[in-house]
């Protein structure tokens, strides 16, 4: 929408269409033979897998929609200049895009979300560090075999793209650290273009007034901690538990409220705070959320942002979050606590900090996120920096 906004010409192809949006479409195979040809050899390599550790988000199977570079181009309206390459797992096999690199001359950029591009297929590599090889042995198949499925698409991946003339895109600098040691990309042009989010949208609120709609009583602190699914492991829900418990431990006869938005799972129950758990709730509503909440926890411990904390800091609230992803940009002690990873006692011990802030330094604190996500996340100049390639 922001290029189309800025004049130019923009189709966004998908594996699915979530939308009713004109200029988003999705894939349609050629055929009920080679849907079923795609199908069937998903689950042979997936069958031969056995298991695989979900933690990783593992998807690729070798196995992919768009497998020669004039399938893509079928799909663009016109022949596009630029093509933008971002979550394309099961969707665009490597060798589509070496192919263009060879046979056209469209500008080509993958923008990363996280680190599944150079690795031989996690989406999250949880420490291991053999994408700066060839993978192999990988510890999200479970594999003590040096040749194993990673291993084959990583030597697919430094194939047809270390020699590509693509560049890439990094949205903050801890995914930059990661791809200046990868084996496939250590090479190849970068550029660091930060997550945007809509100032207008996430802007500053009446406390007083959100606590209201929110039905949160403004004599409390607040918490605020969300996750689409607070079973995954590397949301790092059981972390913030203990943190939390800790920190009623000292404080317990603090009035301190936890917001809870998004799937809930039983470790939220072990909470000693009033906790008031939203559910699933819609983007006025989670900005709403933000804006009540003293402080916002983003216990994630293995994460290429996320996206939450520049929307948190857009409405000037502070952050206490893990040294890892976007924290690393975007906190420190003026915009909130950046912790140890995986130290619930140091998590802790900034969300008492924050919380113990007095009236004025919160309120500096407070200035210093807005104007921390303004020079760092906002959208109008991420957009700005994508068209300047």
């Amino acid at each position: 929408e922001s290029m189309l906004e800025n004049n130019f010409n923009s189709e966004y192809i998908s594996l699915y269409k979530l939308t009713s949006k004109v200029d988003v479409r999705a894939v349609k195979r050629n055929s009920k033979v080679s849907n079923f040809a795609f199908k069937v050899r998903y689950k042979v390599n997936s069958y031969f897998l056995k298991k695989v550790d979900k933690n990783y988000y593992y998807f690729d199977k070798g196995v992919y929609v768009i497998n020669h570079y004039r399938e893509l181009l079928s799909l663009f309206d016109s022949k596009p200049d630029v093509i933008i390459f971002y979550w394309i797992s099961m969707f665009i096999n490597p060798k589509v895009i070496r192919e263009l690199s060879d046979n056209t001359n469209i500008q080509l950029y993958w923008y990363f979300t996280d680190m599944a591009p150079m690795t031989g297929g996690c989406h999250f590599s949880w420490g291991c560090k053999e994408y700066k090889h060839e993978c192999g042995k990988c510890p999200a198949l479970y594999s003590n075999n040096k040749s194993d499925l990673s291993n084959r698409t990583m030597k697919q991946k430094i194939k047809y793209l270390a020699g590509s003339d693509i560049s890439l895109i990094s949205p903050n600098s801890y995914l930059s650290k990661q791809i200046d040691i990868s084996s496939v990309f250590k090479n190849h042009v970068k550029h660091q273009i930060p997550f945007g989010v809509n100032k207008e949208f996430f802007s500053i609120q009446d406390k007083t007034k959100v606590r209201d709609i929110c039905n949160i009583p403004n004599s409390s602190k607040v918490i605020f901690f969300g996750a689409t699914d607070t079973n995954e492991k590397r949301k790092g829900a059981q972390y913030l538990v203990e943190a939390l418990n800790l920190l009623y431990s000292k404080n317990s006869e603090d009035s301190i409220i936890v917001c809870v938005a998004g799937k809930a799972n039983s470790a939220v129950n072990q909470i000693k705070f009033d906790v008031r758990v939203f559910g699933y709730v819609d983007y006025s509503t989670l900005r709403d959320l933000y804006c009540c909440a003293d402080v916002v926890v983003s216990p994630s411990i293995e994460d290429s942002g996320p996206l939450m904390i520049c929307e948190v800091m857009m409405t000037a609230t502070p952050v206490v979050a893990f040294d890892i992803g976007l924290a690393q940009d975007l906190i420190d002690d003026r915009t909130g606590y950046k912790a140890k990873n995986r130290d619930f006692i140091d998590l802790s011990y900034g969300i008492s900090k924050v919380l113990s802030k007095s009236r004025e330094d919160y309120k500096n604190m407070s200035k210093e996120c807005r104007s921390k996500a303004m020079s760092v996340c906002n959208q109008g100049d991420a957009i700005k920096m994508l068209i300047s390639l």
